[in-house]
């Protein structure tokens, strides 16, 4: 194996345990870089098969120790959503389009799960009153979700910017002599 792959898995496995144990110690609820590392794996994995799995992988991870719930499809299936649109809306790698994307997450595992606890549990009527009902219910959540993405998109995606700015600024400067 080559050093750059050995290096691409190492990083994976640690972005992943990091957030295997960000979801295991105590913290506000949903305040976990899980977004934001749907996010950034979509930007800078290449396969993007990983990129889609990296998250759902610390996801069953973290949940064998949390448990199980009625609606854990719609949660999969929102990170699998995420995921899906990162690639998509981040493929330039702008920082306009990460942004973008960093705030829209949020609102989207909001809206998926809040209506997978809607449709299989028995918490709320099967109404329209229900749902919203449901959706009041979780917007403490999404405002904790929403804090919690940009935190942590911040925290993965300045340095990735940095180095991705010295790597083109060091590339670019190779024709020149700087005479002292």
């Amino acid at each position: 194996m080559n050093t750059k792959l050995i290096k691409r898995i190492l990083f994976g496995l640690f972005l992943t345990l990091a957030v295997v144990l960000a979801r295991l110690i105590p913290h506000p609820p949903n305040f976990t870089p899980l977004l934001a590392m749907t996010i950034f794996c979509a930007v800078s994995v290449e396969d993007k098969k990983w990129a889609l799995l990296m998250p759902l992988i610390a996801m069953g991870i973290s949940d064998i120790a949390l448990g199980w719930h009625p609606s854990m499809v719609f949660v999969y299936g929102a990170i699998i959503i995420i995921g899906a649109l990162s690639i998509f809306l981040c493929k330039s790698q702008k920082i306009s389009s990460i942004s973008m994307t960093t705030l829209i997450s949020p609102l989207i595992f909001y809206g998926v799960t809040n209506f997978g606890v809607w449709a299989v549990t028995s918490m709320y009527s099967k109404t329209v009153l229900g749902l919203y009902m449901s959706y009041i219910a979780g917007l403490p959540f999404l405002k904790v979700s929403m804090n919690s993405t940009i935190f942590f998109s911040c925290l993965l995606f300045v340095p990735f910017f940095i180095v991705k700015h010295s790597k083109t600024r060091d590339k670019a400067s190779k024709g020149f002599v700087l005479i002292p």
